[in-house]
C-alpha cells in the first residue's frame, strides 16, 4: 500500500486529532493525497471502499473526483450502501432502477436514504419516478416530512410542474481563499463589505455579503449576468430567516417588500461584532462542483458556484416575486476566517432580479 493511500486510510480511521491546528494539517494532507491519486491508486482505494462499505472514503472519492465511482453503483445498491447519498452522483440506469424497484415493491430498507441516493443519481429514470410519485403518492410517502419529488433539492435540482429538471446551482465552482494564497485574484469578489443601508427589521447596518465584478471572465463563465451584482443582508437577522433584496446587474440593491419578519429576532443585534470585511478573495483554481457537497470534506467551504455545503437540510428559498426556487450562487464559511462556525448562503432569481441570503449552523 503506498503512502498516499495510507495517509487517506489513517485520516478516516482517526477519531481524535488532538487540537484544531493538527486537524487542519491532517485535512490539508489528506486533501492533497486525494487530489494527487493516480488512476491505479484510485482503483485500489475505490475497491477497498466498496468492499468495506466505507462511506467516508466513498464520499470523498465522489466529491473530489466526480465519476470515480462510475460502474460501481449497482454493486453499492445491491449491498445497500446508500450513505452518504452523494456517492450516487451520476449513478447509471441499472443502479437507479434497482432502487426505484425496491421502493415501488415496498422492499427498500430505508426510504429516506433511497430517495436521497436517487436525487444524486439525477437521471431521466429518476425524474420519471419522482414525477410518477408526485402524481400518485405511494403508501410509504406518508412517513416522509416532504413529498418524494422534493428530495431532488438535496442534490441541487428540482422537478418542474411538467416533470422536467431545473438546476438550482451554478455550473462551475471557485473557492474563496486568503489574500496570500497563490491562486488568489483580488478585486473580483468582495465579501462582508459595510453598506450604507440599514436593516428594516433591527436597524443594524447592512452588510454586502457578496459584491461580484461580473465582467470578470471567471464569473462570466459560470453564467451570472450583468456587470456587477451586490447582495446585501443583515448578518444578524438572516441567521433567523431569509433576507430578500431587489438587485440589478450594475450593483444596485434595495430591501425587498416581500420580506417576512421572523417570529423571533434577538434583541442584542447592536452588540454583535460585524464580520471582517474582505478576509477572503476569489481563487482562479476551479474545483469540482461536488467538492463541497459533503460537509465532512477536509476543505474550506467558502466558494462561488458549485453545490452548497448544507449544515442542516437543503433549503433553497422561493423567490417572493415569482415563487420559483432560487439558484444557489455562493457561500461564506465563518470557519475560513474567524473562530466561529456556520455558513452564510446567497441565492439569486435572475428572472425577477431578486437575491436572498440565509444562514445555517450545526
Amino acid at each position: 500500500m503506498n503512502e498516499r493511500i495510507e495517509t487517506i486510510k489513517a485520516f478516516h480511521e482517526c477519531r481524535n486529532f488532538g487540537n484544531a491546528d493538527k486537524l487542519r494539517t491532517a485535512q490539508r494532507n489528506v486533501a492533497a493525497a486525494y487530489h494527487s491519486l493516480s488512476s491505479e491508486e484510485f482503483g485500489t482505494l475505490t475497491r477497498f471502499a466498496v468492499d468495506s462499505g466505507n462511506g467516508d472514503i466513498l464520499s470523498h472519492l465522489a466529491c473530489f473526483q466526480p465519476g470515480s465511482l462510475s460502474g460501481l453503483h449497482l454493486e453499492l445498491a445491491q449491498k445497500g450502501v446508500l450513505y452518504p447519498p452523494v456517492i450516487f452522483h451520476g449513478a447509471d440506469q441499472q443502479a437507479t432502477n434497482l432502487i426505484i424497484e425496491q421502493l415501488d415493491n415496498g422492499e427498500a430498507e430505508n426510504v429516506n436514504l433511497s430517495l436521497l441516493a436517487l436525487a444524486w443519481a439525477d437521471n431521466p429514470d429518476v425524474q420519471q419516478a419522482f414525477h410518477s410519485w408526485r402524481a400518485t403518492p405511494p403508501s410509504w410517502s406518508k412517513s416522509l416530512h416532504v413529498p418524494p419529488h422534493e428530495y431532488a433539492d438535496s442534490a441541487g435540482w428540482e422537478l418542474t410542474e411538467n416533470g422536467e429538471r431545473r438546476v438550482l446551482i451554478l455550473n462551475k465552482s471557485y473557492p474563496l481563499v486568503p489574500h496570500d494564497h497563490p491562486d488568489a485574484i483580488p478585486g473580483v469578489v468582495q465579501i462582508n463589505a459595510p453598506s450604507e443601508s440599514s436593516c428594516q427589521w433591527c436597524g443594524r447596518r447592512m452588510t454586502a455579503l457578496f459584491d461580484f465584478d461580473l465582467s470578470n471572465a471567471l464569473l462570466v463563465s459560470i453564467g451570472i449576468e450583468g456587470s456587477r451584482l451586490r447582495i446585501e443582508t443583515c448578518d444578524v437577522c438572516t441567521c433567523y430567516g431569509m433576507v430578500f433584496t431587489q438587485v440589478d446587474w450594475s450593483g444596485g440593491t434595495s430591501w425587498h417588500p416581500g420580506n417576512i419578519r421572523p417570529d423571533y429576532l434577538p434583541d442584542d443585534a447592536a452588540d454583535w461584532d460585524f464580520p471582517k470585511a474582505n478576509a477572503l478573495v476569489l481563487s482562479d483554481h476551479q474545483r469540482p462542483i461536488t467538492e463541497s457537497a459533503d460537509r465532512n470534506m477536509p476543505i474550506s467551504f467558502s466558494q462561488v458556484g458549485g453545490h452548497p455545503s448544507w449544515e442542516q437540510d437543503a433549503e433553497y428559498p422561493r423567490c417572493p416575486s415569482c415563487q420559483h426556487r432560487m439558484v444557489f450562487i455562493a457561500q461564506i464559511s465563518n470557519e475560513d476566517y474567524a473562530a466561529a462556525e456556520g455558513i452564510y448562503y446567497a441565492f439569486i432569481c435572475q428572472d425577477c432580479r431578486v437575491a436572498a441570503t440565509h444562514y445555517q449552523q450545526t
